[in-house]
């Protein structure tokens, strides 16, 4: 037996009075990708293509891991590397009995 899953709040905007905006708005665009596990590369894609707009040197390796590079600046050039590491995909756990369709 399936059931339809209501929302409480409205998802379309929730984020719409939170601050700051340019942050969630990039939230919300990677939050509406479908990226369940294994199934990361147009998540990869995006990342890349936000980086390289923005000038960043990105590349995508054949599993969509994404590596960005930001060169040092501000006198900080000769510095050690900082490194930020994260994952892209989403964990896609349900209820029993509830249809979703994670790939879409």
């Amino acid at each position: 037996m399936s059931r339809e899953i209501t929302p409480v709040v409205d998802t379309q905007n929730v984020l719409a009075d939170l601050e700051p905006k340019e942050v969630l708005g990039i939230f919300e665009t990677l939050a509406n990708i479908p990226r369940g596990s294994g199934n990361e590369s147009a998540v990869a894609d995006w990342v890349v293509a936000f980086a390289t707009e923005r000038g960043l040197e990105a590349v995508k390796d054949d599993l969509s891991c994404v590596l960005v590079r930001k060169p040092g600046q501000g006198g900080l050039e000769n510095s050690a590397p900082l490194v930020l590491h994260g994952h892209l995909d989403m964990v896609c756990e349900k209820a029993e009995g509830v249809e979703i369709n994670f790939a879409t």
